[in-house]
Formats: structure tokens, C-alpha cells, sequence
């Protein structure tokens, strides 16, 4: 019984063990610690066990660590781990300099950025360049040079393409002023008939050391170059066809002293023809060239005109002549009473007469088309509903409304004109108590709309994109669009005011297409110009009537190996 109650009283404390780890665990938070030269982004005040704290350096500095700081248990506290700090950027000269190397400032091996290092280097050596031997090196913000503070020898490799035999062993890398004996491949010939190769600071002399034996492309004005190329290779042929106007095909082959072959190309030629019933419009000559044209011309009593080209195998074309003939002419609102037939001849008349006017008159065929044709065109008197007209005066009449009924224009009359057979401007005569057409509204999307509203309809007001509707709609009461007061040209208002151009940033231009205004919201954004370096930020947005202010700079490229 005792080892019983023994075994109980263990097993609660065991038990508030556990709880009290527990708690203990739930109870583990870290607080927003004080970083010098850096701060905690965010508003967290309090970070739970395994968060991680997100802090940013101040300019000039970086992170000590670079693994994040985590809210750790470490006994019964929480710290950060590790902890947070910010350290001074610097760049280092860290390589031991070639003998002969100089640094300005002398003894010293760190900078802070901004900071700048002289090196000079011996006359064997360069630096950044080839052809320099001295340059200076600025400290990035980066912790990292703008190029490797160190001197090189100068050295020429013992590799050409078109090089394959050196007087050296393999590998072996020739330093300032010693030369080599080298030769070039087949097909290329060393330069000026050099047989030894210098190395200077900029490469091997002569430069190139080779010279590929080609021959510069050579047209032909009346060929065309079938493998068209700027240069051929030594024993290369260019082959090439003879133009249109031109027969043949030949080739030239290039050799040491250039083209080799015998150009041959035979023009193309036609001899003059002469047709029944024609003339040659212009001077004629006895003989043509390729593709030449000669216009040929009916002569009386026959219509039409026709060309023949000279192609590669003689004369192309049709030569017709056609007998002139005028087909029957049907004309609106009239028919024929005398010589009614389907085609009729040169000079041959026809009489006809108006159906609603009995007007008649005499059309000729001259030279296949008709003279004399008139209009018998009529408008049939109209009919205005709820309306009557006046006239018509010159083929003009003109309406109004009866009492309790109106124009769907703002006029109380009107006037339409007949063209070819209808009446041009009638409008719709409606009640006093319906709308007529919508009022214009600027700056609203114009849809599809009638001109015939209903006593109370309603028209929505939809604005366009920078712009919102001051009302809902428009509404039809008694003949009349009831706007509640608000005046027609600020029913669509803007929604914020507008920027002008986008401020001009030296060496950059905007990527967008210039616009008169810009609406609040929108984005423009810089490109620098070729090799300069974008600093700041690229984008600035317009924000009621005025561009964010941004140090946005296009900076001279500098010097890099």
C-alpha cells in the first residue's frame, strides 16, 4: 500500500515536470534587439522560439554573420543566435604585389568604400588595360573593387587559328619584345612575308600574322551571284547567273591574283510586229530589248486597246481588236420607246421616257459608251407622322410637329432633301412628354443609343478610363433629361489631377510613349543609354498631379578587367 502511494506521488511530480517544461517552452520569446548601425524592419516586438529576427544595415555596412539570427533557448533564457550585428564595410589588398608595384596611399591594405588606391606598375607589367600601366581602384559599396588591384606581365600565348608551327616548345608563353619564327597554314600567308612574331603590349606584330588569300566579291551588272558571299576563299568559284534581259550562266574562280573565267551573258531582243486593224501608240522602232512594251491601238470601227512584252522566247500577249457596240442601258424609273434591242452600234440612238414624269429623252452610242443618259429619279411625297410638311420647293420640303408633339432634335422644324429617290433629313416627330436625344456628356464611353427615350428611362453614365461618374444616370421626365443639377461638363469628373512630362534625367530616356498628361496611378520608367550604369531606382509613379521625387542617375561607365 505505502509503495502504491510512493508510485503516485512520483508519477505528479513527473507529471508537473512536464507541465512546467511546457510552460516554460510557450513562455521562450526574444525582443527586438538595439543593433548599432542597423535596425529591425518591421513592427513584431516579440518573437517566439525559432523566428527568425529580419534586420537591415545601414548604408556603408553589412551583416556580421551570414546566417540569420534565430530565437534561441539557451538555459531558461531566449537570445538571439548569433547576434545580430552590423559591421564596417571594407575592401582589402589582400595578393602580394609583383616587384616593382607602387600603391598611393603607400602601407596600407583596407579602404572604406568611396576610397580610392593608385597602383603603377613596372613597364613589363599592366594593370585594368594592356596598354596601361597604372589605374586607380575604388572600394564598392560592395566591400569589392571596381577591378583586381594587381599588376600582369605582359605575355603572348603561342596560339593563332591560322598559325601551325611555332619555333617553341608546347606551352611556353613569350614575354615583351621576344620573338618567335612561326608559319601560317595552307591557304593563308603571313603578313608583309613576316617569318618572326614580336610580342608587344598590344599582341603579337605583325598583327594579324596571317592573312587568309581570299578574293573580294566582284559583281557584274547584268549577273547575279548564285552563292553570294562578301569574300571567297582561295581556289573558290562564284558562281553566277545571267539576268532577266540576259541568257547564259558562268563562273570565275578565285586565284592568288585574283579572278580568273570569261563573263559571257547574250542580251534578249525582239524584232517589231505589225497587226490588221492597229497602230503602235508612240514611236515605233525596229527592234526591242527585254521586257520592253509596245501599246498597240484599235483603229476606227473597232474598240480596245492591247500590249505584247518581249519575253525570253519572243512576243507575250493577245493582240484583239473588238467591234464597238454600246450594251442596252436600263436607267431607273424609265423604259424605252423606240429601238429597243440588247447591243447597238456606233452612233446608233434609243429614245426613252420617264415613268413618273413622262420626260423623254435620247441617248447615242459613242464609241461603245452612252451620251445623253438623264436621271428620272423621284422622292414619293412623304409621310411625317403626328407631323405635316411644306412643299417641296427645288426638290427641298420642309415639317414640323402637330400641337402635343416634338422633333427628336432640339429644332421645332426641319427640312429634308430628295437624293436619288429619298428624302435626306427627315426626323421622327414624338411625344412632348418622351426625350429626344442624350445631351453630350465629356469624358463619357459613348455606346450604342437610341433618339426615343420614354418618360422615366434612365440612361447610365459610364466615364471614361481617369474618370468617374458624378451620378448614376440621367433620367427622361417630361420631355426633359433631368441631370439633378449637376452641369453637363463636370458630370464626368477626374478622379485626381493629372501629371504633365515626366522630368527629363540626363543621359536616359522613358521607355513608354510620351503622352500630353498622365493620369495619378501611372508609371513611367527610365532606360540609361549604352555602357552607362542606372543608379536608383528606375520607375517613378504620378501621384495627383505630381511625379515621386527620385535620385535616379545615369553614371559614366568605368574601366574594368
Amino acid at each position: 500500500m505505502l509503495t502504491m502511494r510512493l508510485f503516485h506521488l512520483l508519477w505528479l511530480f513527473i507529471l508537473w515536470l512536464n507541465v512546467d517544461e511546457s510552460l516554460q517552452q510557450n513562455d521562450t520569446k526574444c525582443t527586438v534587439p538595439v543593433i548599432e548601425n542597423g535596425y529591425v524592419s518591421g513592427d513584431i516586438q516579440e518573437y517566439k522560439e525559432h523566428e527568425v529576427l529580419h534586420f537591415v544595415c545601414n548604408p556603408t555596412y553589412k551583416r556580421t554573420w551570414d546566417r540569420p539570427s534565430n530565437c534561441t533557448k539557451i538555459g531558461h533564457r531566449a537570445e538571439w543566435s548569433p547576434t545580430p550585428a552590423c559591421e564596417s564595410i571594407k575592401c582589402r589588398l589582400s595578393l602580394l604585389p609583383p616587384k616593382g608595384t607602387r600603391y598611393d596611399p603607400p602601407f596600407r591594405n583596407v579602404f572604406s568604400p568611396g576610397e580610392t588606391v593608385e597602383i603603377t606598375c613596372g613597364d613589363r607589367y599592366w594593370i585594368s588595360l594592356l596598354q596601361d600601366t597604372s589605374a586607380v581602384a575604388t572600394c564598392k559599396d560592395d566591400g569589392e573593387w571596381t577591378f583586381t588591384p594587381m599588376c600582369n606581365e605582359i605575355t603572348c600565348e603561342l596560339k593563332h587559328p591560322h598559325v601551325y608551327y611555332w619555333d617553341a616548345y608546347s606551352g611556353q608563353n613569350i614575354t615583351l619584345d621576344e620573338t618567335v619564327n612561326y608559319w601560317c597554314k595552307p591557304g593563308y600567308k603571313s603578313t608583309d612575308g613576316a617569318t618572326w612574331a614580336t610580342c608587344t603590349r598590344d599582341g603579337w606584330r605583325p598583327n594579324p600574322l596571317c592573312q587568309e588569300m581570299t578574293c573580294t566579291r566582284h559583281d557584274i551588272q547584268i549577273a547575279d551571284i548564285v552563292n553570294f558571299k562578301q569574300k571567297y576563299s582561295y581556289h573558290e568559284q562564284a558562281i553566277y547567273v545571267c539576268k532577266d534581259g540576259y541568257e547564259g550562266r558562268f563562273y570565275l574562280t578565285c586565284e592568288e591574283d585574283g579572278w580568273n573565267g570569261n563573263p559571257q551573258c547574250k542580251e534578249i531582243k525582239c524584232n517589231v510586229q505589225y497587226y490588221q486593224n492597229t497602230d503602235i501608240d508612240g514611236n515605233s522602232q525596229l527592234e526591242y530589248k527585254y521586257n520592253d512594251q509596245v501599246e498597240y491601238v484599235c483603229k476606227d470601227g473597232y474598240e480596245g486597246r492591247f500590249s505584247l512584252t518581249c519575253g525570253k522566247k519572243g512576243w507575250i500577249g493577245s493582240p484583239q481588236c473588238r467591234e464597238k457596240q454600246c450594251k442596252k442601258l436600263n436607267i431607273s424609273n424609265a423604259y424605252i420607246t423606240r429601238n429597243k434591242k440588247e447591243n447597238y452600234t456606233h452612233h446608233e440612238r434609243v429614245q426613252y421616257e420617264c415613268s413618273n414624269s413622262k420626260k423623254r429623252f435620247t441617248v447615242i452610242c459613242s464609241q461603245g459608251n452612252w451620251t445623253g443618259i438623264q436621271s428620272c429619279a423621284a422622292c414619293a411625297k412623304p409621310n411625317v407622322p403626328h407631323g405635316f410638311i411644306v412643299g417641296p420647293y427645288n426638290e427641298t420640303l420642309y415639317y414640323t410637329c402637330e400641337e402635343g408633339y416634338k422633333l427628336v432634335s432640339k429644332g421645332w422644324w426641319g427640312e429634308a432633301t430628295c437624293n436619288d429617290g429619298i428624302w435626306s433629313g427627315l426626323e421622327q416627330c414624338i411625344e412632348k412628354s418622351k426625350c429626344g436625344e442624350l445631351p453630350l456628356i465629356p469624358h463619357r464611353k459613348l455606346a450604342s443609343e437610341r433618339n426615343n427615350y420614354r418618360q422615366g428611362e434612365r440612361v447610365p453614365i459610364i466615364c471614361e478610363e481617369g474618370y468617374i461618374a458624378q451620378i448614376d444616370h440621367i433620367t427622361c421626365r417630361k420631355g426633359k433629361w433631368q441631370l439633378n443639377g449637376t452641369p453637363l461638363k463636370t458630370i464626368c469628373a477626374s478622379i485626381a489631377s493629372h501629371c504633365s512630362a515626366p522630368p527629363k534625367v540626363e543621359n536616359a530616356v522613358v521607355v513608354t510613349s510620351p503622352q500630353r498628361e498622365y493620369l495619378s496611378g501611372s508609371e513611367v520608367t527610365y532606360h540609361c543609354r549604352e555602357n552607362y550604369i542606372l543608379e536608383g531606382d528606375a520607375t517613378i509613379t504620378c501621384n495627383n498631379g505630381k511625379w515621386e521625387e527620385r535620385n535616379i542617375t545615369c553614371a559614366a561607365p568605368t574601366l574594368e578587367r
